[in-house]
């Protein structure tokens, strides 16, 4: 009978087939799940973007029954003054409009700057009367009737529906 002195060693590496099996699992899971989480990120940036409307648009409506003045969002690229030749998603502003002119002048009071959006949103709003602007009156109706608000990104698309009685409510997709 032979009785070996030697005693085993507990090995703490990997072996070469066992790493590129690693590998390989690693490499499908990636590939799965990158464009799932693009996907998810495009979402989530419309979502915020859709709910930064909808927030700005409650509180011009509440400045305008707060103050008793007509308050106006208007598109605007330095957020100063308002630009009918901008975009909504280059950004916009609200004030409240003590003369009405729809302009933003130096003794107003500047409520909100909103600086432009994520560089793959686009922002349109078509209301009843043009595309350039939503006052509210110190009742709180639009003084500007009824309009939408279409938010969308490559490939989804987000609605905000602003009532004739001022209230706002969103849809998604088309």
């Amino acid at each position: 009978m032979i009785i070996s002195t030697h005693t085993p060693q507990n090995h703490q590496g990997l072996t070469l087939l066992e790493l590129l099996a690693t590998l390989a699992i690693i490499s499908i899971i990636a590939t799965i799940s990158i464009p799932s989480l693009t996907t998810l990120h495009r979402k989530h940036v419309l979502h915020t973007h859709t709910n930064q409307i909808v927030f700005d648009l409650y509180l011009a409506r509440s400045e305008a029954i707060k103050t008793a003045t007509e308050t106006t969002l208007c598109k605007s690229g330095d957020l100063l003054t308002c630009d009918n030749d901008r975009e909504w998603h280059e950004g916009w502003i609200i004030f409240s409009d003590n003369n009405q002119n729809k302009q933003f002048d130096k003794d107003e009071l500047l409520i909100r700057q909103r600086a432009a959006s994520h560089s793959t949103i686009t922002i349109k709003y078509r209301g009843f009367r043009g595309p350039n602007r939503i006052s509210y009156s110190p009742t709180g109706y639009p003084a500007t009737f009824n309009g939408s608000f279409t938010i969308s990104n490559t490939s989804r698309e987000n609605k905000v529906i602003i009532s004739r009685a001022g209230r706002v409510r969103t849809t998604n997709g088309t």
